[in-house]
């Protein structure tokens, strides 16, 4: 590497200062996502951030302030579909930013599908004026063909026209190539898919381990309880009657404290002497 090109110790901190800036946006980014969710008053960009979320790998659980139980999941195809034209423009910005500012090549892959999908949607609510005639021609086709079709179907499927694309045949190139951009959709939508799937199953999961953790410990504290009753000798449990009880109707009065204790034995005989007589 010549000197010229080599990058001076001032450059060199200055990129570690701006990775790190990009590291703090991108993370609060994603957390005022989680908040505006909970609350209630999220857009379109946070219900995106949230689905990442539970795929994350970069993501760090001791870091979050809103917990997943607190979030609502929704369909991420009908995040894109409730949005105007204008909407979808402002979405697209959004998508950017968290491209530009994302490091991780898992969750990079994430919002370049999501890019796709997005522009997809523009250009069926608005279609350029050459491309129009092309995508009406082509989109029963597309819906025919694709919307029944698994991700890995749909993948070889894009091979078959890519090859079919670069042959000699006498082919409608302008067809070939609308449905070859159709497909890369229905593949980002079947590829979102799986990620929800995938969400849910593991939300689901969770739930039930939740439910038996919880079942769990109520079975042993009245494991508990009924050993301290049953063996009170033993037990290594006891119960506070007073408790359960602050007021027991048992406890003397104070104007019969000063009454004669008379045993058992003696309050019997009494009474024998008493009937007898």
């Amino acid at each position: 590497m010549s000197y010229n090109n080599r990058k001076r110790p001032a450059d060199t901190q200055e990129d570690a200062w701006v990775a790190d800036e990009d590291r703090f946006v991108l993370q609060q980014a994603k957390k005022k996502a989680a908040i505006r969710v909970k609350e209630g008053r999220a857009t379109p960009i946070d219900y995106l951030a949230i689905i990442l979320r539970f795929i994350d790998p970069s993501r760090d659980p001791f870091d979050d302030e809103v917990q997943d139980t607190d979030l609502n999941v929704v369909d991420p195809e009908g995040v894109f579909e409730s949005l105007d034209a204008s909407q979808l423009v402002d979405l697209a910005k959004d998508i950017n930013m968290y491209v530009s500012l994302e490091k991780s090549r898992e969750n990079l892959d994430f919002w370049k599908t999501m890019t796709i999908i997005c522009n997809d949607r523009r250009e069926k609510l608005q279609p350029n004026a050459l491309g129009r005639r092309a995508q009406e021609a082509t989109s029963a086709d597309v819906d025919r063909i694709f919307e029944s079709k698994t991700y890995e179907q749909l993948e070889a499927l894009e091979r078959q026209i890519q090859s079919k694309l670069r042959s000699n045949e006498d082919i409608d190139v302008e067809y070939w190539e609308n449905l070859l951009r159709g497909l890369k959709s229905w593949k980002a939508r079947a590829k979102l898919r799986l990620v929800s799937q995938s969400i849910v199953k593991n939300q689901l999961q969770g739930l039930r381990e939740q439910q038996g953790a919880a079942a769990q410990k109520i079975r042993e504290g009245f494991a508990g309880l009924v050993g301290s009753v049953d063996h009170p000798a033993t037990s290594t449990r006891t119960v506070d009657y007073l408790a359960l009880d602050p007021e027991p109707l048992l406890k003397a009065r104070p104007e019969d404290k000063g009454l004669q204790i008379v045993d058992q034995a003696a309050f019997s005989q009494n009474n024998v002497s008493t009937l007898s007589g």
